[in-house]
């Protein structure tokens, strides 16, 4: 009995190599987005604490109020900067998300090519089997 062998088999490898590939790309940019995120509540945590302090200081110097002031802008700029960034990086991921279900569809259309044709060289042998009992059946069934 002849070994099965799928025709495509090094296709479907590539596929598999290629869903790993684009897996691995969709966690780090989710895990780049989860850090930006959490740098984004470490930066709203600050803002807060310097607003705290601009209340308490209100009424003291003007340069220290305003060197207050400045560093809240400065935060406040780059806490846009990270929205942007934690947008661009959740657009992003959605194409990933594309390209990681189109590679799945296509592994999967092979996986199952890959059974059919091992059921067809099922079905092939089961005959080729009985064909062979059925020889043998007639030629001891032949009176000598």
């Amino acid at each position: 009995m002849k070994k099965f062998e799928f025709r495509l088999e090094k296709v479907l490898e590539m596929k598999e190599r290629e869903l790993q590939r684009e897996q691995k790309a969709l966690a780090d940019l989710l895990r780049k987005q989860q850090e930006a995120h959490e740098l984004l509540n470490e930066k709203r945590i600050m803002v807060e604490g310097y607003i705290q302090k601009m209340e308490k200081v209100a009424s003291g110097e003007a340069g220290t109020l305003k060197t207050y002031y400045e560093y809240l802008q400065a935060l406040l700029q780059e806490m846009y900067h990270l929205q942007n960034r934690i947008i661009d990086l959740e657009k992003q991921a959605d194409v990933q998300r594309k390209k990681l279900l189109d590679v799945q569809k296509e592994q999967k259309i092979l996986e199952n090519l890959k059974e059919q044709n091992y059921q067809k060289y099922l079905e092939e042998n089961k005959k080729n089997e009985q064909s062979f009992l059925d020889e043998i059946a007639m030629l001891g069934a032949q009176p000598e």
